[in-house]
């Protein structure tokens, strides 16, 4: 037996795990995949620390281990850890320590908040200043002092003096002078437009003898673009075939005098 594990080879690994969180427990999740129930241990130390191991034969003396150890925290119950293994994970559920609250510490509170909110209350309705009534010899004081309007509008009525005839004279005066330099301007407009229009009509009347001096050349022009087109085409066509009959004289020639210098050059040789 020693020497068959003596010959094992291990090969050491670390399970994928997770916490699943509820009110009244919560849930330890390893995930081990081609692990059975029997390959596996779960134990509790003395120090409140939880150890999850297990190893399981992969042939040929070759072996797959892993070993895990979490600290449990104070909150919850060590001796009602359980573990339960579906599947290829292991869950071990760790409960939750409930201590009971005593409902008289919340009671009290509450009536503390509610006392607290009446006495704020309390003091924003007195701080709030309520008008006093003013004495009746504060207010006879105070009508004394303050003038009706209709004494206002006597007083004015005898300090502005009434219009005379001679205030009357200066704006009648200043009414006429008004309307003489509204007339003057009417009128001065009204030449103003009278020589615009005169203007513009001189400049039509040397417009339009301008166009009828133009007619002519232009009907003239008219009348020689007719016949006078034609007679230039044919004066064209006459000139460049007679160009191109001398430059064909002037080739033979060439060619003639070409040939008969290669005759004598010949001749010469021989």
């Amino acid at each position: 037996m020693n020497r068959r594990l003596e010959e094992r080879e291990y090969e050491d690994f670390t399970p994928s795990t997770g916490w699943v969180r509820e009110l009244e427990y919560d849930t330890l999740v390893v995930y081990l995949p081609g692990f059975k129930k029997e390959q596996l241990k779960v134990q509790v130390t003395t120090l409140r620390n939880l150890r999850v191991s297990g190893e399981r034969a992969l042939g040929n003396n070759k072996w797959n281990r892993f070993s895990l150890e979490f600290p449990i925290p104070a909150n919850y119950d060590t001796n009602e850890i359980t573990a339960k293994f579906e599947g290829s994970s292991l869950y071990i559920k760790h409960p939750k320590v409930i201590t009971a609250e005593d409902p008289k510490p919340q009671q009290q509170q509450q009536q503390q908040r509610i006392e607290e909110q009446k006495a704020k209350e309390e003091k924003a309705t007195t701080t709030q200043k309520v008008p006093s009534k003013p004495k009746a010899g504060e207010e006879e004081a105070r009508m004394q002092k303050v003038p009706s309007k209709t004494s206002m509008e006597k007083q004015k009525s005898k300090e502005v003096p009434p219009k005379t005839s001679n205030e009357k004279q200066p704006t009648e005066k200043a009414t006429n002078s008004a309307d003489d330099l509204s007339h003057k301007e009417v009128n001065e407009k009204s030449l103003e437009k009278k020589k615009i229009e005169d203007s513009a009509i001189e400049d039509e009347k040397t417009s339009g003898a301008a166009m009828e001096m133009d007619k002519p050349g232009l009907e003239g022009l008219s009348q020689i673009g007719g016949g006078g087109l034609v007679t230039m085409v044919k004066q064209t066509r006459k000139l460049l075939n007679f160009a191109v009959a001398l430059l064909l004289a002037l080739a033979v020639g060439i060619y003639n005098c070409a040939r008969n210098a290669i005759r004598l050059i010949g001749k010469s040789n021989n």
